[in-house]
């Protein structure tokens, strides 16, 4: 027999004595729990067996069980070796059972984050978006985040060549973790931010976002149903050469601050060959009249302007 097929057979009888140890029996007096709820008479001198996985008070086997056996037994190096290798997967693999389980707890309970803070403006002074700041979803997270036991490490920004990445490091008691990365371009310069100030905001811009898939964290809408300006700059051109616009059309617009209800809104909005239209009748009105109809053709959408428009042409042609 080779000293491989020794230990191997060592092995195999540590584990079998384990497991008799482990299902060893005990005399218990007039009655035991089944497992079940029923119970059942015993004589006065009745040795009954009751197996481990019946008895609560009893443990199942790990590897510490396993290793503290082989020390008792004095047994070789090598078996030690592989007991502790597999003490460390078998501890590595509880770790992360650990941590899922944690981390559904935290997803369960974790608010949804709202959006607080206005982001960029647009040429008009209109905010353009809205976002949740890394510091308002840590002060809403932190205590659950420490109840679920785990902790997190927000590693030192690398960059190159314009590019700003960002890790966060999500530790859990029992040892296990799990890294979120995310890398973003350096964002666009203005003329009032120096070069630092660019990579400082790059870097919470790309640190928010890390945080937030690491715990896969939700906000109260994605950042894109924030308005764009390629969507106020639509808005801008559609009406350019309207009139009186902060009497009521600028006043409609202002007040939207979701992405998909500023499309609605676009949308709706008199083409411009409408508005063409529309100017060329008022070229027939007096000027004193001009507010007044201005502010009625901003009340129409695209879908009934044209009866309006051909009322007010009507109307002309008989005056």
């Amino acid at each position: 027999m080779t000293e491989d097929e020794m230990l191997n057979e060592k092995e195999t009888a540590i584990k079998d004595e384990m497991m008799v140890e482990e299902i060893r029996s005990e005399e218990i007096p007039k009655e035991i729990v089944l497992g079940t709820g029923s119970r059942q008479e015993a004589g006065e001198n009745d040795a009954i067996k009751v197996p481990m996985r019946i008895k609560d008070d009893y443990q199942v086997a790990t590897p510490d069980s396993w290793i503290s056996t082989a020390l008792d037994k004095g047994l070789p190096i090598e078996t030690l070796e592989r007991l502790f290798a597999m003490k460390k997967e078998y501890d590595a693999q509880q770790a992360r059972k650990a941590f899922d389980e944690a981390m559904m707890v935290f997803q369960s309970r974790c608010p949804i984050i709202k959006k607080t803070k206005a982001g960029g403006v647009t040429k008009e002074g209109i905010t353009a978006y809205r976002y949740a700041p890394i510091e308002a979803v840590v002060e809403q997270v932190k205590d659950l985040v420490a109840e679920c036991g785990f902790s997190y490490l927000i590693k030192t920004p690398i960059i190159a060549e314009g590019i700003v990445k960002v890790s966060v490091e999500i530790r859990h008691i029992m040892g296990h973790s799990e890294t979120s990365t995310m890398e973003m371009p350096l964002l666009t310069k203005t003329g009032v931010m120096s070069d630092a100030q660019v990579i400082a905001g790059t870097n919470t811009f790309a640190k928010r976002y890390a945080f937030l898939n690491a715990l896969g964290i939700m906000t109260a809408d994605e950042d894109n149903d924030g308005i764009l300006p390629y969507q106020t700059e639509e808005f801008t051109e559609l009406t350019k050469n309207w009139q009186y616009k902060d009497n009521y059309i600028n006043q409609i617009e202002g007040s939207l601050s979701s992405g998909k209800a500023y499309n609605q809104f676009v949308a709706t909005l008199p083409t411009a060959q409408q508005t063409s239209k529309f100017i060329k009748l008022l070229e027939k009105i007096k000027p004193e009249k001009h507010k007044e109809l201005w502010l009625l053709f901003q009340k129409f959408t695209n879908q009934n302007v044209d009866t309006f428009l051909t009322n007010l042409s009507s109307k002309i042609n008989k005056e």
